[in-house]
Order: structure tokens, then C-alpha cells, then sequence
């Protein structure tokens, strides 16, 4: 009786490998490899009250499949002479990571003006959440429970435009 049911499952697992539904549910990816490269202040009006620092992030994919970005949560520090200001923000996503290739993320931080007086450097530390490419983790988006996540971190001095 046992001689049937081993067959059996070899047969099913064999069929089930054969087909690829084994290889496209439970594909591996290594997570994106993400590089904080500098930040600039957009140039503001004598008026304004605020100005945007982009800060520009480098997410590099080293996977054969493209990587969609969910969203991008940071905490970001600006230290400008004495003073300190701190703000925390989520971008959603829209970008994918192509396959094998690089995307330059700006991520828009709105700061006062009086902040960026004098020669001022930022600190900044966050997480990207990107879709591996499987049909189980777009299941899984599908449904709530969200993506997989790379943290970053990076510092330097603000540049203008």
C-alpha cells in the first residue's frame, strides 16, 4: 500500500516541478542594494516661507526580474549652524527597479527656508518596500500584508540647484 502512495506524490511533485509553478511561487531575489548620493535644495523665492532638499537615493537591483517600489519612509535631519530640524515622511513608490539596472530616487523633503542659511549637512535613514517577483509575495501584497524591506542611511552637505 505504501509503494502506490510514494508514487503518487514523486508523480505529483514531478508534474508540479515540470510545469514551473514550483520555481515562479517560490523565486529568491536578493533585496536592492541602496546608496544615499547627495542632496540640493530647490531654489526658492525671496517670499517663500519653505523650500523642497531632494535627496537622491540609489537603488540598484541585482536580480534577473524587475523590482516595483511600494513606498519610501525616511526620517531625514537637517543641521544648519547651531540649529537642528527633523522631519519624517512616507513617498509612494511609483518607480520599479528594472532588471539588473539602477533607479535614482528623489525623495522630497519641505524644510523652512531659514533652515538652509547657513552651510548646512543632512542625516537621513529610512526604508524602501519593494514586490519580489513572485506569486506568492504578490499574494501576499494583494491581500495587506505588504512587502519586502531594505533600510538605508546616509549623511552629507546640501548642494543647490
Amino acid at each position: 500500500m505504501r509503494t502506490p502512495v510514494a508514487i503518487l506524490l514523486l508523480s505529483v511533485s514531478a508534474f508540479l516541478s515540470s510545469c514551473g509553478f514550483v520555481q515562479r511561487s517560490f523565486k529568491s531575489s536578493e533585496p536592492p542594494v541602496i546608496t544615499v548620493e547627495s542632496a540640493r535644495a530647490q531654489a526658492a523665492q525671496p517670499a517663500d516661507a519653505a523650500t523642497i532638499v531632494y535627496v537622491d537615493v540609489l537603488a540598484e537591483n541585482p536580480n534577473p526580474d524587475d523590482l516595483p517600489i511600494l513606498s519610501v519612509t525616511y526620517t531625514a535631519t537637517l543641521l544648519s549652524g547651531g540649529e537642528t530640524f527633523q522631519t519624517t515622511g512616507t513617498r509612494v513608490g511609483q518607480a520599479t527597479i528594472s532588471r539588473y539596472s539602477a533607479q535614482r530616487l528623489a525623495i522630497p523633503i519641505p524644510v523652512p527656508v531659514s533652515a538652509l542659511a547657513n552651510p548646512t549637512s543632512f542625516e537621513i535613514r529610512g526604508e524602501i518596500e519593494y514586490l519580489r517577483p513572485s506569486a506568492i509575495a504578490q499574494t501576499l501584497n494583494e491581500n495587506g500584508a505588504g512587502g519586502s524591506r531594505r533600510s538605508f542611511q546616509g549623511s552629507g552637505t546640501i548642494g543647490g540647484t
